[in-house]
């Protein structure tokens, strides 16, 4: 078995100005674009494994943008990768009245799924594997890895392209090496959930 390094990027900046889908919503803006660009030379000399996806529009596309830097490697798309809204976390029930106890439940079923599928040793040599997803997952399996209070995912901050990292140790044993890094974006494509 051997260590397995996820690097976690939340999909770049989407919405109006960008193509869209009926069923995978907003794909990518001009500055989306150039985020997913800055965030794939993030990638350059590092042995990167796969890509994986979320089907959703921004985040193939931004996979794709990254994919492009790195030609022989496959992208892999994948509806584990969706955006969930996990849990809620005290005092925002009413501002997510929509989201119901089954949609709860099945957002979150989902969301721990996708840890199983992908946070686990690698088989033999180590892997690095990159996962394009959106902020409320990756918020999410930080705060897993963490063994934090689940309910506290909204309380990490995600710029779009920001790149989180953790490795997994051959014993299974999972760290958090860095959450929400943003140094390879410069500070006019930096957009963050959350003001700073």
């Amino acid at each position: 078995m051997g260590t397995r390094f996820i690097y976690l990027v939340r999909h770049g900046d989407y919405g109006p100005g960008g193509s869209y889908d009926p069923k995978r919503g907003h794909g990518l803006t001009a500055l989306g674009i150039r985020q997913a660009q800055a965030a794939a030379k993030r990638f350059e000399g590092i042995p990167v494994s796969g890509i994986h996806t979320s089907t959703l529009l921004r985040a193939a596309e931004t996979a794709a943008i990254i994919a492009k830097h790195l030609p022989s490697i496959p992208v892999h798309a994948d509806n584990l990768l969706c955006e969930v809204i996990p849990n809620l976390p005290p005092g925002t029930e009413m501002d997510l009245d929509q989201w119901g106890p089954k949609k709860l439940e099945s957002d979150r079923a989902r969301a721990e799924k996708a840890l199983v599928r992908y946070f686990k040793p690698a088989r033999g040599a180590d892997k690095h594997d990159v996962i394009v997803a959106h902020g409320n997952l990756i918020r999410y399996m930080v705060c897993r890895v963490l063994g934090a209070d689940a309910k506290m995912w909204t309380r990490l901050d995600m710029c779009n392209c920001g790149i989180s990292k953790v490795l997994v140790k051959p014993d299974g044993t999972a760290f958090v090496v860095s959450h929400n890094s943003a140094g390879h974006l410069p500070r006019t494509l930096r957009r963050f959930l959350h003001a700073t």
